[in-house]
């Protein structure tokens, strides 16, 4: 008959200090190589570890030490379907190659700005005293997560952001999303195309640290060098979508309905640009010939649709290579200065998407 299985008790701190006839915080310093004692104390303590089988709490180490060896924590507001998740996967892909555990903080994928408890999220981060932390700070709205990011650098904390331009003393990678409209705006526009829209969807429109959209902004400055003014039913709603491509569908929709229609669309996602074009040709329209599309991010389905579609591309891992040589330089002791800010731009791809409109 099988004897029924015995659950073992987990052994303690209180379990190696007793054998091995000293107090717990004794034994707790010589575990984590902290104090003054004989070598022959440090000795004993750990031989009486190894023989009971005792593991550490990691976390309690984590807490005597000051800060995770080797943990770096990664916090993001949110986990998108797109180059957002793209970055953090390339980041914590380095980081790992380089010995570091990068376990990531984030809300799932949601409705655009119902984000919550960002300021919470960050602060049990705080709490357990990673070694360093990268922050995506692409969606970072609350002034209440903010602070906790201040907080963990004032605290001593070693961080680096991207994304974004944010007011916290530590090392960032921006990706200039102003210049990358504008450079898709301009392609139309040299072109030939006097006539554009633009359209965005909510999850990727949140606004910058100034309160202003800076796609938006490079489209309008673009539109200004060729004094173009811009018309207001051509400049399509943003989306409250999940899912960029329903924003495309929605957009088309708009756009067919119109009875004077732009001949150039700037549309900041080559989901929803991809999406449009499917929508615009099934209604009998011809890309680049009726309307010309221009995408955003130069994603792997930009180069690979029925249509090749033009994009200005989101270095992805020019970013990620960025954020980890920035950390990596401050934990290896290379570089101690003052915080660094680098800004990444765009590079135009044009495919057969666009073309000069017909009337040109």
């Amino acid at each position: 008959m099988q004897k029924p299985e015995v659950k073992t008790k987990r052994v303690t701190i209180e379990d190696v200090a007793r054998v091995a006839g000293i107090s717990k915080s004794t034994a707790s310093r010589a575990l984590n190589s902290k104090g003054s004692m004989t070598p022959q104390t440090r000795a004993t303590v750990r031989r009486v570890a190894r023989r009971l089988g005792f593991e550490a709490n990691a976390h309690a180490q984590c807490l005597a030490n000051g800060r995770s060896n080797n943990t770096i924590g990664f916090f993001s507001p949110d986990l998108d379907l797109s180059v957002g998740t793209r970055k953090m996967q390339d980041i914590q892909h380095l980081l790992g190659e380089r010995g570091y555990v990068v376990p990531i903080h984030a809300f799932g994928y949601r409705q655009p700005y119902a984000l919550i408890n960002q300021a919470q999220l960050l602060a049990d981060l705080r709490r357990q005293r990673p070694r360093a932390l990268v922050c995506n700070n692409s969606n970072l709205r609350e002034a209440a997560a903010r602070a906790e990011l201040l907080r963990y650098c004032d605290d001593g904390g070693l961080a680096v952001c991207y994304d974004w331009p944010l007011e916290v003393p530590c090392d960032m990678v921006v990706f200039d999303r102003e210049d990358a409209t504008y450079c898709a705006t301009r392609h139309l526009l040299e072109l030939g195309h006097r006539r554009l829209g633009f359209f965005i969807n909510a999850t990727y429109g949140a606004e910058g640290p100034d309160g202003t959209e800076p796609h938006r902004a490079g489209f309008l400055r673009a539109l200004r060098e060729w004094n173009i003014e811009p018309r207001e039913e051509w400049m399509f709603p943003t989306t409250t979508f999940m899912q960029v491509e329903k924003g495309g569908v929605g957009l088309a929709s708009l756009f067919l309905a119109l009875r004077e229609r732009p001949t150039g669309m700037c549309i900041v996602n080559d989901a929803a640009a991809l999406t449009f074009m499917g929508e615009v040709g099934r209604a009998g329209l011809h890309v680049p010939h009726d309307v010309s599309v221009i995408g955003h991010d130069n994603t792997m389905m930009a180069r690979h649709g029925p249509r090749q579609l033009s994009s200005v591309t989101h270095p992805v891992l020019p970013i990620a290579c960025s954020v980890v040589e920035m950390l990596d330089s401050r934990l290896n002791g290379r570089y101690d200065g003052e915080p660094r800010k680098e800004v990444l731009r765009c590079e135009l791809v044009v495919r057969d998407s666009t073309a000069p409109p017909r009337e040109a």
